[in-house]
């Protein structure tokens, strides 16, 4: 089975993320003097921490999406009791009654309360530092107005392209503005039912090496096929040297940030179960060909050589395309 780079890419990211966690963990258990957690219990408090360790496109069904989904479900029924009990005693919301202590933070996953002095979530790591940036789902409802923000981070962008298209009309594309109408419609808590909406999103911090990953593997069902085939889309997708990202949002981080691409990964092959991946990185000035051991220099303008094909039609000279880009 061919395996796809780009899933390639989220493994070892997120292997490295739960190995140094892991290790700043064990570090911290030691300083305290406390036995170390068997690696079972750790990954259960990674899973069940507020870090995301994959892209923006979680893959349904995943462990990690089901823990989530199952612990975001069981919070408010677990703080409804407390809460009760705090307004009863004339406590506010989310506070202490005079004298008491407050309860100690739990291990996420495991149950087991942290011990004083040791932090309540996983460290963040240099692939935190370098790859994550940060977005908000943004809802309008159309009926009252009101606007419902959702802020997520991820470690690259997986983005939608289209035939004889570029990489800033695609970007561009990705967080467009949607109506969300008909069988779509959105449940506005202000308003108690269903509404029509708007759902846009905008970058609120951007990440200091963009990883952007053109989808070009996909279900495609064309007129003379009756059931959709995983194919490979080798549209040609121009994409520039220096790219400002378009929709950040007013109170972005330095969200006028001009990036520079810096690498790009190609695959080289007519369909998505088989072919040959090969990389080109610019160094010192120069582009590098790394193909398996074999390393060559190439000029700049040869790029184009992988922004795809013109035609819906494969030939030999056209399976060549960027698939996964970098930019600093």
């Amino acid at each position: 089975m061919h395996q796809d780079a780009h899933e390639f890419l989220n493994f070892i990211l997120n292997d490295i993320v739960e190995t140094l966690q892991r290790e700043a963990a064990e570090a911290t258990r030691r300083r305290a003097g406390l036995p170390p957690l068997s690696a079972a219990a750790h990954r259960n408090a990674v899973l069940g921490s507020t870090n995301d360790l994959v892209g923006l496109e979680a893959t349904a069904g995943s462990a990690a999406a089901a823990t989530a989904a199952t612990a975001a479900a069981a919070k408010p029924a677990a703080a409804a009791a407390p809460a009760a009990a705090a307004a009863a005693a004339g406590v506010p919301n989310g506070g202490h009654a005079p004298g008491a202590v407050p309860p100690a933070p739990v291990v996420p996953g495991t149950g087991a309360s942290v011990p004083a002095g040791l932090p309540s979530a996983p460290a963040r790591t240099f692939v935190h530092d370098l790859f994550e940036g940060r977005l908000s789902n943004e809802v309008r409802c159309l009926r009252c107005e009101t606007i419902t923000e959702r802020v997520e981070t991820f470690l690259d962008l997986s983005v939608d392209i289209e035939q004889n298209s570029s990489l800033t009309s695609c970007l561009r594309s990705f967080s467009s503005t949607e109506l969300m109408c008909q069988a779509n419609k959105y449940f506005c808590d202000g308003c108690g039912s269903l509404q029509e909406a708007e759902r846009r999103i905008r970058f609120k911090r951007l990440p200091r090496i963009l990883s952007l990953h053109l989808k070009r593997f996909k279900y495609v069902r064309t007129p003379r096929e009756s059931l959709p085939k995983y194919k490979k889309l080798s549209y040609r997708v121009v994409f520039p040297l220096e790219l400002r990202l378009c929709n950040t949002a007013a109170d972005a981080e330095d969200g006028d940030r001009l990036y520079s691409l810096f690498a790009v990964v190609v695959h080289v092959g007519s369909g998505p179960n088989h072919g040959h991946y090969v990389s080109l990185i610019k160094s010192h000035g120069r582009w590098l060909l790394f193909d398996d051991d074999c390393v060559e220099v190439k000029d700049e303008s040869e790029l184009q050589t992988v922004f795809g094909s013109t035609s819906d039609e494969l030939s030999v000279a056209s399976t060549e395309a960027g698939y996964i880009l970098y930019y600093e």
